[in-house]
């Protein structure tokens, strides 16, 4: 599994809007976060998670991670001093480079430039940071060099939307109350988020 294996440092989950991909990044987060708590994990490992949007800003990218790993004061310094940006950069930096941690980024629509947050590039032998980001569009792995690391979810199959309604409706596969309800799932077209905002009405 690519999650499991040290030797991969970049993982880019990838597919159209409301397939699920902010569900499972979600999951694997707080997996992540109950393993750690429960003694399964390394508890010096942080594990942050990070919705980067559409239009991404470095400066409140780089606070949004900051919150969660380490504090970032705010300083007055020199009018000739490096811009805050600059300063969070190297600051988040450092502290990445102390410890192994787990970036999960969610929803990414364009390449990140790794120096301008403060990340060492995933590329490099001695990063300690691994980073699992999600994006609608799989050019985004592909200007990201994720290679061979990138994964799409795809549909789900008729079988594993019905099981998924039934989950969520909280019943049996096969409860004559619901069969009717099938048609229904079908015209979902195998997206998660269709299923389930379906199944709330019932």
């Amino acid at each position: 599994m690519l999650l499991g294996n040290n030797d991969v440092k970049i993982v880019g989950i990838y597919d159209m809007p409301g397939i699920g991909k902010t569900t499972l990044l979600q999951k694997i987060y707080h997996e992540l976060r109950e393993s750690n708590q429960q003694g399964g994990g390394d508890p010096s490992k942080a594990v942050i998670y990070v919705n980067v949007h559409k239009e991404p800003n470095i400066g409140s990218l780089q606070r949004d991670i900051a919150q969660q790993l380490c504090p970032i004061p705010a300083e007055d310094g020199p009018s000739d001093a490096p811009s805050p940006e600059i300063q969070q950069a190297r600051t988040l930096f450092m502290e990445l480079s102390k410890n192994e941690s787990i970036l999960l980024l969610d929803d990414v629509w364009e390449a990140l430039d790794w120096k301008k947050i403060g990340i060492t590039s995933p590329s490099s032998e001695r990063v300690l940071c691994k980073i699992i980001f999600t994006t609608p569009l799989r050019q985004v792995c592909i200007d990201m060099e994720v290679g061979a690391n990138s994964v799409g979810i795809g549909f789900l199959s008729d079988t594993q939307s019905w099981e998924l309604f039934c989950h969520k409706v909280n019943k049996l596969v096969d409860d004559p109350s619901i069969t009717p309800e099938r048609a229904v799932v079908t015209l979902c077209g195998g997206l998660p988020r269709a299923i389930i905002t379906m199944s709330d009405y019932y």
